[in-house]
């Protein structure tokens, strides 16, 4: 007699069909959190990009916007317009020689520099350079750069040769709105 385990080869092939499924559904399961777990991923760095993206347009709110102007419109008050700088060259006294440079151009504004000189000051004129100065720091985004004095002769007896103020001076390219 013949004693042992007997199986069917329908059940034997069934089994295994069912395990090739079990696995392919598995496989399924951990490809799909895979894909979702790179899809948030994905989405999570997206987010902080935006995030960055957005706290750097916040300078760009109508409140700083607002203050920008302001700022801005206060700079441009700071400058002086062709027409008053011109004003003041010509209101210098014909005793002094002006030697205008080129402006140089930044943009929405020029930067010229001008050196006025007086050659062979006599005390008397002390007054008119003194009021020349003030009279040149009173024009908007005008500014002394340099206040050179020469002389000459020993300690005991010395004179000015000349007197050069150079002045640098902010230009809107067309007249600033006046100050408020």
């Amino acid at each position: 007699m013949n004693r042992g385990v007997t199986f069917s080869r329908r059940r034997a092939w069934g089994c295994a069909a069912m395990c090739v499924v079990a696995a392919c559904a598995a496989a399924s399961h951990h490809r799909a959190a895979r894909d979702r777990f790179v899809a948030n991923a994905r989405q999570r760095a997206l987010e902080a990009q935006l995030a960055i993206r957005i706290e750097g347009l916040a300078a760009f709110s109508d409140a700083n916007l607002e203050r920008r102007r302001g700022e801005l419109a206060g700079a441009r008050a700071q400058m002086s317009g062709q027409s008053e700088w011109e004003g003041f060259l010509r209101a210098v006294p014909t005793t002094w020689r002006v030697e205008a440079g080129v402006p140089s151009e930044r943009g929405s504004y020029a930067v010229s520099r001008t050196t006025l000189s007086l050659v062979s000051p006599e005390p008397s004129d002390w007054p008119a350079v003194v009021d020349l100065v003030g009279s040149l720091e009173q024009v908007r985004g005008a500014r002394v750069s340099r206040f050179e004095m020469r002389t000459r002769g020993d300690r005991q007896l010395r004179s000015v040769e000349s007197v050069e103020v150079a002045a640098e001076v902010i230009l809107y390219r067309s007249d600033p709105p006046s100050p408020l």
